[in-house]
């Protein structure tokens, strides 16, 4: 079920909070994880299985851990070990089987073989990259002492399974929600301000990606001879908006809602296209994936303390690796590298210090961005490879390509401009300048036409896709 949906914006949400706020707090962990498991259920059906057995496995081994700690390091490492290759596993097997098998049986095609290993056809359960990193957290957490976990299932469950940010993020650790988990309230500036987050990414997702999504998609899909220039650039354009707007809308949704049932997730994007250096995009972008990768990999790697042979290992495994957490396909480790190719140079240039403008250092991060996102979209590395050719004047050409005109009209080119606007820190300087007693009525207003907008255009039936499947 999406966010955006007719189902769960008019049946699911409204049932699921008049039942939190009547029940008492005694109770709302329940309710928590009987919304949650019914969340998951509409659209996973039998795949909650696999939700069901990711939970109880990392609460008996955040028990085993805890136990062991109080026995030995040795003895608690061992069951962390297991832990880990679990959650590692539960990756493998569901999102990444299909991927092994289709390379090694291009191996033995290239070696004059035939498919020896049959294509397994396993659907992606939803969110299943986020509840296994999830786990992993939580359990290399207790190892390390930062918490004593729970030994309360129902509370780990509603922990594990809280559908605001089950299938899309942020992720959310359990130091994050600990201290709320024991006694969930909400007061009445929380509720609504959750409910002013909530309607500004609902807007983001709605009015602004969903609009442009339908440009990035019919351009995407060309091929590259019908290509030109222009509409290369304006689908690349398009689907940097589109994947801003759609990835940071529904993160301040589960963020709004999360307010609303009185927890406090983390931030997760920080207007990362103000950025002036890739190292800069990476610390507003996606912010709780890079402290994940930060925390739990680059780190126990070495970070930067054993050279700078060592670090630049580091970022490129880190960098591979987040290419590929975000879809089973050499065109995400591709987009990976290429991220981390620039994190190295800037690693030993500081960007700081070079002698050009704020702008040009601007400039110069958008292009490494956009580029990525045209590895990042593309089906395959030959489209890939097409669009970024076309991007850059070296196109194939063909008897007629399709001019940029026919892809924009008056709805996209205003969703374009409103993404450019509100892309930067733009709210943030109007409450900075209006004047307080304004500030209030003001944001109602804005609230109640966005909201207005997005229910009409969700009544529409109108075009909204799903990003995250592939996660």
């Amino acid at each position: 079920m999406v966010f955006s949906s007719y189902g769960f914006l008019f049946v699911f949400m409204p049932a699921f909070f008049l039942i939190y706020f009547l029940i008492g707090s005694r109770y709302r962990n329940f309710v928590i994880l009987a919304g949650s498991l019914i969340f998951y259920a509409l659209g996973e059906r039998w795949r909650i299985a696999i939700l069901l057995v990711s939970m109880g496995v990392n609460f008996l081994l955040g028990l085993r851990i805890r136990r062991g700690l109080a026995v030995s390091q040795h003895a608690a490492r061992r069951w962390l070990v297991a832990g880990v290759v679990f959650n590692l596993a539960l990756l493998a097997c569901f999102k990444y089987l299909g991927f092994l098998e289709e390379n090694a049986n291009e191996v033995l095609r290239l070696f004059g073989g035939h498919d020896l290993l049959p294509m397994a056809g396993i659907v992606l359960p939803l969110g299943i990259s986020f509840f296994a990193f999830q786990g992993i957290s939580y359990l290399v957490d207790i190892y390390r002492g930062t918490i004593r976990g729970t030994t309360n299932l129902l509370t780990f469950a509603a922990y594990k399974s809280m559908f605001p940010q089950l299938v899309a993020g942020p992720i959310v650790r359990y130091a994050d929600v600990a201290a709320e988990l024991a006694d969930p309230k909400a007061d009445t500036d929380a509720v609504f301000a959750g409910i002013g987050r909530f309607i500004r990414g609902l807007a983001k997702k709605v009015l602004i990606a969903d609009t442009l999504s339908v440009t990035a998609d019919a351009i995407f899909a060309l091929s590259p001879r019908e290509l030109s220039l222009e509409t290369a650039w304006l689908g690349v354009a398009a689907y940097t908006l589109q994947i801003y707007f759609d990835f940071s809308g529904y993160s301040d949704m589960a963020i709004g809602m999360g307010r609303m049932m009185g927890f406090k997730y983390p931030e997760n994007f920080n207007h990362p296209y103000v950025s002036r250096s890739i190292g800069e995009f990476w610390r507003r972008w996606h912010m709780t994936l890079s402290a994940w990768f930060r925390d739990y990999l680059y780190l126990p790697l070495g970070g930067n303390r054993r050279g700078r042979g060592r670090t630049y290992l580091n970022l490129v495994i880190v960098f591979a690796l987040t290419g590929l957490w975000h879809g089973a396909s050499w065109t995400f480790v591709v987009w990976g590298l290429w991220h981390g190719l620039f994190m190295l140079v800037e690693r030993r240039f500081d960007p700081g210090g070079w002698p050009v403008p704020g702008f040009v250092r601007h400039i110069y991060t958008m292009l490494v961005v956009m580029v990525g996102w045209a590895l990042f979209r593309a089906e395959s590395a030959a489209a890939a490879a097409g669009m970024l050719k076309a991007m850059f004047g070296f196109g194939p050409g063909g008897a007629f390509v399709w001019p940029v005109a026919t892809f924009i009209d008056p709805l996209v080119a205003g969703a374009l401009v409103a993404g450019l606007v509100f892309s930067m820190p733009v709210r943030a300087q109007v409450a900075a300048n209006l004047p307080a007693a304004w500030w209030m009525p003001a944001s109602l207003a804005v609230a109640g036409l966005l909201l207005s907008a997005c229910g009409l255009k969700v009544l529409s039936g109108a075009y909204s896709p799903f990003l995250y499947f592939r996660f």
